[in-house]
C-alpha cells in the first residue's frame, strides 16, 4: 500500500470534509434566502471555473500549486460560515465571499484528486489489466477513507454539540483543521507527480486556448455526454437532501404537531449516510474488479438517488419525519453518493488518458456544479416534489444512458479485437448507436480502447 497516496487521502478528506459541514448546516444555520444564495453560488462557481478554467489552471500550476489553492477554498469556506454567526451584520457577505471562493477552487481540487489517484494507479502497475484493477481499489481505498471521516467528523459533532459545545466554536476548530491539511499538503512529498499523466505545467499563454476545449466534448466525444446525467445526478439530488430532507425533515419545527427530529441529530444522520457509502466501497471495487461490472455499479447509484426521490414524493410528510424513513432515505443518498465520488471517477480513469482525463473531469466537474447550483438557487421557488421529481426524470435518462455507452462499448471492444487491433474511427455522435442493433453482450467494457479525446481545433 502506498503510503504517501493514503497520507493524501486522511489530508484531503479532512479538507472537503468542512465543506461539506458547510454546506449542510447553511441550510440550517444561516436565513433561508441567504442559504439558498450561498449555496446556490458555490455550486455554479464551481460549473463556470470546471468549464472555462480548471483543467488549465491545474495545468499551469502544476499538482502542489493546485492542491494548495483548492484547499485552502474549503478552509475559507468554513472559515466564512463561522465568522458569518459570529458576525450576523456581516453574514451576507462573508457567506457569499466564502462560498464563491470555494466553489471556484472545488473543481480544481477534484481535478488533483484524479490525478493523484490515476498517478498512483498507474506508477504502481504495469500492464492494462492491473492498472484497471488497481484503479478500482484506489478508488475503493479513497472512498472508505472520504466517507469514514466524514461520518466521524459529522458524529463528533453531534455528541460535543450534545456535551454542550457551542456549534461556533466547533466551525472554528474545522476551520483550524481545513488550514492545517492546506499547509500539510503544501511541503507533503507528491511522488509521482503529473508526469506520467503527461500533464506538466503549462505554458503561459496555453490556458486561454483551452477554455472552450471543455465544452467542445459534448459535440466532439459521445462518451462524456452519455456520462452526463449521471453527473447532473448528484447536484440534483444533494440539493434535495440539503433542502428538504435536512432543512425541513431533521430540522424544520413542527408542522400540525409533526415534530422533526431537530437539527441536533443531523449530524448523526449524516454520519450514518457515510457509514452507508464507506462500507459499500470495496464491495462496489470487488464486483468491478472480479465481473468487470462497472456499468451495473453505475446504473445502481443512479437507482438509489432514484428511489429517494420516489420516496420523497411517495411517502407522507408525518412518516418522513420519522426515524426509520430518514435513515432509509440517507442510507439510499450514501449508497449513491459512494458510487459518484468513487467507481464513477474510475469509469473517467478508465476511459479517458493523459490531459484530456484532466479535462474530461474538469467537463464532469461543470455538471455537477451547473445542477447543483440551479437546484440550489431554485430551491426557494419550487416544491420538494419538483425537485423529487426532477431527480427521479434525470435517473431514468442517467440509467438510458448508461445502458446505451455499455452496448456501445462491448461492440466497439469485439470489432476492435476482431479487426486485430486496427485503429477504429473516432468517438464522434455519428458512431454512437454502433452496437445498438446488433447482438453482442450488453455487459462491461471498463477495459475498453482509450482513444483520445477529439478536441476541435
Amino acid at each position: 500500500m502506498d503510503t504517501n497516496f493514503v497520507l493524501f487521502c486522511i489530508l484531503a478528506s479532512v479538507n472537503h470534509s468542512v465543506s461539506y459541514v458547510a454546506t449542510f448546516f447553511s441550510s440550517s444555520l444561516l436565513p433561508a434566502q441567504l442559504a439558498s444564495l450561498s449555496l446556490g453560488l458555490l455550486w455554479a462557481s464551481n460549473a463556470l471555473v470546471g468549464l472555462f478554467l480548471a483543467s488549465s489552471m491545474t495545468q499551469f500550476l502544476g499538482l502542489r500549486g493546485s492542491l494548495v489553492l483548492s484547499f485552502a477554498g474549503y478552509a475559507l469556506q468554513i472559515g466564512c460560515l463561522y465568522l458569518s454567526m459570529t458576525f450576523p451584520a456581516s453574514a451576507w457577505i462573508l457567506s457569499l465571499s466564502g462560498s464563491i471562493f470555494a466553489g471556484s477552487t472545488s473543481a480544481i481540487w477534484w481535478d488533483c484528486q484524479a490525478l493523484v489517484v490515476e498517478s498512483a494507479s498507474v506508477s504502481s502497475t504495469s500492464s492494462t489489466d492491473s492498472i484497471s484493477s488497481g484503479r478500482s481499489s484506489n478508488n475503493a481505498l479513497w472512498t472508505l477513507i472520504y466517507q469514514g471521516l466524514n461520518m466521524a467528523i459529522f458524529l463528533s459533532l453531534t455528541l460535543l454539540q450534545y456535551g454542550g459545545a457551542p456549534l461556533a466554536s466547533l466551525l472554528q476548530s474545522l476551520f483550524f483543521a481545513a488550514a492545517a491539511s492546506t499547509a500539510w499538503v503544501a511541503v507533503m512529498k507528491l511522488a509521482p507527480p503529473l508526469e506520467p499523466l503527461n500533464t506538466s505545467k503549462a505554458s503561459a499563454d496555453e490556458p486561454p486556448q483551452r477554455f472552450s476545449q471543455v465544452l467542445r466534448l459534448f459535440a466532439a466525444d459521445y462518451r462524456c455526454s452519455l456520462l452526463a446525467p449521471t453527473q447532473t445526478a448528484f447536484g440534483i439530488a444533494t440539493a434535495l437532501f440539503a433542502y428538504y430532507v435536512n432543512a425541513e425533515l431533521i430540522s424544520g419545527a413542527a408542522e400540525n404537531g409533526d415534530a422533526s427530529v431537530g437539527v441536533l441529530y443531523l449530524g448523526v444522520l449524516e454520519s450514518f449516510a457515510y457509514l452507508v457509502s464507506a462500507l459499500a466501497a470495496y464491495p462496489y471495487s470487488y464486483l468491478v474488479r472480479r465481473y468487470d461490472a462497472i456499468s451495473a455499479v453505475m446504473v445502481w447509484g443512479n437507482l438509489c438517488f432514484l428511489l429517494s426521490a420516489a420516496l420523497v414524493l411517495a411517502v407522507p410528510l408525518k412518516a418522513l419525519k420519522s426515524w426509520p424513513w430518514l435513515l432509509l432515505l440517507k442510507a439510499l443518498y450514501g449508497l449513491g453518493r459512494g458510487i459518484f465520488e468513487g467507481e464513477n471517477r474510475s469509469y473517467y480513469m478508465q476511459l479517458f488518458t493523459g490531459p484530456s482525463l484532466v479535462i474530461a473531469f474538469s467537463q464532469q466537474g461543470f455538471l455537477c456544479g451547473l445542477s447543483g447550483g440551479v437546484s440550489f438557487l431554485s430551491a426557494q421557488i419550487i416544491s420538494a416534489n419538483a425537485l423529487a421529481s426532477a431527480v427521479v426524470v434525470n435517473g431514468v435518462l442517467s440509467m438510458a444512458a448508461l445502458w446505451l455507452l455499455a452496448r456501445n462499448l462491448a461492440h466497439r471492444q469485439r470489432v476492435h479485437a476482431e479487426s486485430c487491433g486496427v485503429k477504429e474511427r473516432g468517438w464522434g455522435w455519428e458512431h454512437v448507436f454502433e452496437g445498438l442493433v446488433e447482438g453482442g453482450s450488453s455487459g462491461e467494457q471498463s477495459r475498453g480502447i482509450q482513444e483520445p479525446l477529439l478536441l476541435v481545433g
